[in-house]
């Protein structure tokens, strides 16, 4: 909530009233409680008809998306309800939020409000695939093409849109996918265990969230506002080499893993 503390009006959606509450008890006026699942059309067009009572001429300046979902797990063992959830919540959600808010951002012709901006939280897995997290990576690519495309077509009304690229933000996004035990009696079982387990000791290492919060205010209130922020500065090997050779050391790790472990196995 770093925007209410910098002075900026917040409408925040949550998912259950007891997280809004806590939020307004927090920052009082600055903090509006929505609630809505980004995958619920009607409960998002309510959450807009509250929102354009309360704003009256002013319009919104900006529109941030950032629910989101990780889901892990071997393409190959993926159910298609497990893969529809993820670019559900990640992909269409951020679209369906846009489009219902898109007249008080000033995106139509006779909307009589300003200009404002759209700011999709992405990820580094928006540019680079890592094993077990193709599906999570799928939806934040797809983020950033449509972020893109929307970028080009919403510059007639002029509105920008921001793409956010964190690294590892330590929030409970993983935490919520659970141990993906279905995968246990697959092939990929034992290296996906020690994938979950790496992103687990990586949480305290991960970007702290105000660091986002501080990205998304630059974003909002910058007067010429970066297409993308991407935090931090990428690492050299992710940036710098090109991606023959990049792949070509993420599939001799991967690789060399697996034939450790079926050793091992056997």
């Amino acid at each position: 909530m770093g925007l209410a503390e910098k002075g900026m009006r917040v409408f925040g959606s949550v998912r259950r009233h007891q997280d809004g509450a806590e939020l307004a008890a927090r920052f009082g006026d600055a903090f509006t409680e929505l609630i809505f699942d980004v995958t619920d059309q009607g409960a998002i067009v309510r959450a807009g008809t509250v929102v354009e009572e309360r704003v009256g001429k002013e319009g919104l300046s900006g529109l941030v998306n950032n629910a989101g979902i990780a889901v892990s797990g071997p393409l190959a063992h993926l159910s298609d309800e497990i893969l529809r959830q993820q670019l559900e919540v990640n992909l269409l959600g951020p679209l369906r939020v846009t489009k219902v808010f898109l007249r008080l951002l000033g995106g139509a012709r006779d909307s009589p409000y300003p200009p404002g901006r759209v700011v999709n939280i992405s990820s580094m897995s928006g540019r680079r695939v890592y094993p077990f997290l193709g599906a999570y990576a799928a939806s934040k690519h797809a983020l950033e093409a449509m972020s893109e495309a929307l970028r080009y077509e919403l510059s007639i009304y002029g509105i920008d849109v921001v793409i956010i690229e964190p690294a590892n933000v330590r929030t409970p996004i993983f935490d919520k996918q659970g141990t993906e035990t279905e995968y246990a009696n697959t092939d990929y079982g034992q290296a996906h265990q020690r994938a979950l387990d790496a992103v687990a000791a990586r949480t305290s290492r991960s970007l702290p969230a105000e660091v986002v919060a501080e990205a998304v205010y630059q974003a909002l209130s910058s007067r010429s506002p970066k297409q993308r922020y991407t935090l931090p500065r990428r690492r050299i090997k992710e940036s710098v080499l090109p991606r023959f050779v990049y792949d070509a050391l993420v599939q001799k790790r991967i690789t060399e893993q697996f034939r450790k472990l079926w050793e091992g196995v056997e």
